[in-house]
């Protein structure tokens, strides 16, 4: 049994999703929920497609991965292994569009789509509120690894949801997934979500571990507050130390040699982070003769921004 690395973005987009969708549906939507919805880019709209306000939902959007660009590239493998055939369901249930036609049957840039909704829908609804997400999942790590240290796995389980007990040597999930998990083989993956308020999420991983996604305790620090941290750690919280360094280091474009002195790396070193970076979206590379002038996409620009 163990806790999650840390925040997992698409998890985060996908939870959040699917609350706002179930809030609007049952006519409760707030003040909150209503920035929420003015924010909603138009690129981001394939998501209410895609993910469903209740009921199971393709899980391989959401992968647990706390690194942007690694996560956005595990949805593209996933689809590349043949994920889409998640979406049969998804079809069968009325939720049909053109879209959703084209990235079940694997069609080109049907997977580009998905990955431009799940980036701008991060950006533009989670992003300005991740400082204040990544000191909430801290502290409420911090909470669970104390209440494991002096009281025990029983104690720590049941303190994480009210639909969470430890009993007789497992754990036991009530309401929506109903299951009952027991340690072990693979073992548990805990992960508190910030902008989840169902109930808790159960799904086997690829590694053979079970994730438990649940929604925190309501006296977590709010989303929107800047509890610690700061929008540095944020951004090296959702792209690496490393990534986050290229990305404000190119205020202006510039080749790989110049790149590399800039942040401090070698240039092999450089060269692979911007490879993950270009394929996420946040850069551009265009090569020039025997050179390669990298420069900031909008989406790189707007994470990047003070």
């Amino acid at each position: 049994m163990r806790f999650a690395r840390a925040p997992a973005p698409l998890m985060e987009v996908y939870a959040g999703v699917r609350v706002w969708k179930a809030t609007r549906r049952a006519g409760r939507v707030g003040a909150g929920a209503r920035r929420a919805i003015d924010r909603f880019p138009s690129s981001a709209r394939p998501l209410l497609d895609l993910i469903p306000s209740t009921g199971p939902g393709p899980a391989f959007v959401a992968p647990i991965e706390p690194d942007l660009p690694a996560a956005l590239g595990d949805v593209r493998d996933a689809l590349a292994r043949g994920a889409a055939r998640e979406l049969e369901p998804v079809l069968r249930d009325g939720r049909d569009s053109e879209w959703l036609r084209a990235l079940t049957a694997g069609r080109p840039g049907a997977a580009d789509r998905l990955v431009r909704a799940l980036e701008s829908c991060f950006v533009a609804c989670l992003l300005p509120h991740w400082s204040g997400v990544l000191a909430a999942f801290d502290a409420e790590a911090a909470r669970f690894g104390e209440t494991l240290l002096h009281h025990g796995a029983a104690s720590a389980i049941d303190r994480l949801s009210p639909l969470v007990r430890w009993r007789g040597g497992a754990v036991e999930v009530r309401g929506a997934a109903d299951a009952e998990i027991t340690p072990g083989g693979g073992g548990l993956v805990l992960l508190p979500l910030a902008f989840w308020d169902g109930d808790p999420l159960v799904r086997g991983l690829s590694d053979g571990t079970v994730l438990v996604a649940y929604a925190a305790p309501e006296t977590r620090p709010k989303p929107s507050a800047r509890v610690g941290g700061d929008d540095e750690d944020a951004l090296a919280g959702l792209v690496g130390q490393t990534r986050a360094g290229i990305l404000r280091a190119l205020p202006e474009p510039c080749g790989t040699s110049e790149l590399a002195v800039r942040i401090g790396m070698s240039v092999s070193v450089t060269s692979e982070h911007a490879k993950i970076l270009r394929r996420a979206g946040l850069i551009t590379s265009v090569r020039h003769g025997r050179h390669v002038r990298h420069a900031l996409t909008s989406l790189g620009r707007t994470i990047a921004a003070p």
